[in-house]
């Protein structure tokens, strides 16, 4: 158990698709979200070679608080290649206090666990978007 919340198998597998060397895809993603009846954190949705602006916006509904676990090829200025995971809280303004709640005290849980290199919050869907991502990779 972390934190407040199991961790559900499915998130776990996903895990591991995430970090497996094999796959070519320049992003690879879980959208995870706190089932606030069992407790546990679940798998949303996965996917790969999506691009960040599409993930946000088809699943980051408006007043409901989840993260995005991505595994982003990086190319830098000078050619090299990093694959950095990012933890992306979303923290809608609004929605129900007692899951907004439960969501942040997951965070630090999530951290220990996925071991992110990279780790911000976001109010609005829209922020997530490649460019951001890569600035705030610098």
């Amino acid at each position: 158990m972390a934190g407040q919340c199991s961790i559900a198998d499915e998130v776990k597998d996903a895990w591991k698709k995430i970090t497996s060397s094999k796959s070519e895809a320049a992003i690879r993603c879980m959208h995870i979200q706190v089932n606030r009846a069992k407790k546990e954190i679940f798998l949303k949705e996965y996917y790969e070679d999506t691009p960040i602006e599409e993930i946000a916006e088809e699943d980051f509904e408006d007043n409901v608080p989840s993260f995005l676990v991505i595994r982003y090829r990086w190319e830098r200025k000078d050619g090299s290649m990093r694959l950095p995971v990012i933890l992306v809280h979303h923290r809608p303004e609004g929605g129900n206090p007692y899951l907004n709640m439960m969501t942040a005290s997951m965070k630090q849980p999530l951290i220990d666990w996925f071991k992110p290199n990279f780790s911000w919050a976001v109010s609005d869907a829209e922020e997530i978007e490649k460019g951001y991502i890569e600035e705030n990779l610098k």
